[in-house]
């Protein structure tokens, strides 16, 4: 992604915090959330509503913290975040010299992608996504080897056209 000089340079001063619009498809359908006031972007209205992006890694993950409602917690802990939701952030970045000027139209896409865990504690729900680009090398997760689940183990009596034939471990 290609950034102006200006943009380059909030982002990397030490001085500035960047501010965040966030698309979250958390509840099976797209919600818009803002770190800082209620925002008006590419024709999506964006809610400060207690959402904190707590980590953005490029090209990654991503974490974002949410106030645990009723309705999200039920979500979190039945699965209904599965399954591909998508998950986009944009970064609006402050003048160097002030805390609070953000110019919401400089808002620049600093993470695609989809849902990879949803987890509640406390009065917090913390979800981490992954880059769309990449989820798809991690889909199935299977927690066991498919060749070692149906390979008979050594010592086993494999009865075959007419012969039988003991497996023996490889030495």
């Amino acid at each position: 992604m290609d950034l102006t000089t200006q943009q380059f340079s909030r982002v990397t001063s030490g001085a500035t915090k960047p501010a965040y619009l966030v698309q979250l498809e958390h509840a099976g359908f797209l919600e818009y959330f803002a770190t800082i006031e209620d925002s008006y972007y590419d024709g999506n209205s964006y809610l400060a509503d207690g959402i904190e992006v707590a980590d953005v890694r490029d090209q990654v993950s991503a974490s974002i913290d949410l106030f645990a409602t009723p309705t999200r917690i039920m979500q979190s802990i039945s699965g209904s975040w599965r399954n591909g939701k998508r998950c986009k952030i944009y970064a609006i970045p402050s003048s160097p010299d002030s805390v609070s000027d953000y110019i919401v139209s400089e808002a620049f896409l600093v993470f695609d992608g989809v849902l990879d865990s949803s987890a509640w504690s406390n009065s917090r729900i913390r979800i981490t996504a992954i880059p769309k680009t990449t989820s798809s090398l991690y889909t199935p997760r299977n927690t066991f080897s498919e060749i070692s689940a149906i390979l008979p183990s050594p010592g086993a009596v494999v009865n075959w056209e007419g012969g039988t034939i003991v497996l023996q471990a490889r030495t």
